[in-house]
């Protein structure tokens, strides 16, 4: 037996064909065999873990608020990505933050990368950030209806007091690069 292996680039349905036929023929009577085309083979292409490129503090508001800006690379074939985010230090723990959803519009669907400021975050705190690719429609209730990639690596974002100025809080952000547990 022989066999060869084919890794599709994309999703979508394949079919397979067989020719065998010698290199050399001199026989004009020669013809190749050629088994039947196959039944439909249906691929769908595996969602790859997004990778992170960006996970910084970008400002507190006057109400002590912080936003921070989470960049990440495409995924093939994703439609669509969600933002985890959890408070890692002590104060905050138990604190619930509410995922971000990203839709990529027609005009960056092509982009070599996404970004997405996420508000209303507690300044001063620590925030663990993951995104996750979806492929399927974002408003689908069903489970079956969406395929996910795995979780990126985590990203911590600390932010620390650094000085106050005429009153207000200044805040510097350390941006480490974690493992996610498993």
């Amino acid at each position: 037996y022989t066999t060869l292996t084919f890794t599709p680039e994309k999703s979508d349905s394949y079919y397979f064909q067989a020719v065998l036929e010698r290199s050399v023929e001199t026989d004009v009577n020669y013809e190749a065999k050629k088994s039947t085309v196959s039944e439909a083979t249906e691929f769908k292409l595996p969602l790859t873990a997004p990778v992170i490129t960006v996970a910084d503090f970008k400002e507190t508001t006057s109400d002590n608020k912080g936003t921070i800006t989470v960049g990440w690379k495409p995924v093939s074939e994703a439609n669509y990505y969600a933002i985890a985010m959890t408070y890692a230090d002590d104060a905050n723990k138990g604190t619930t933050i509410d995922s971000v959803t990203y839709v990529p519009t027609a005009e960056e669907s092509s982009a070599e990368s996404f970004t997405k400021d996420i508000t209303g975050l507690v300044a001063g705190s620590t925030v663990k950030v993951t995104v996750q690719a979806f492929r399927g429609d974002p408003e689908a209730t069903e489970i079956a209806d969406i395929d996910k990639s795995e979780e990126s690596a985590v990203r911590t974002i600390i932010l620390e007091e650094v000085k106050v100025e005429a009153g207000v809080r200044v805040f510097e952000a350390k941006n480490l690069t974690s493992w996610k547990a498993e």
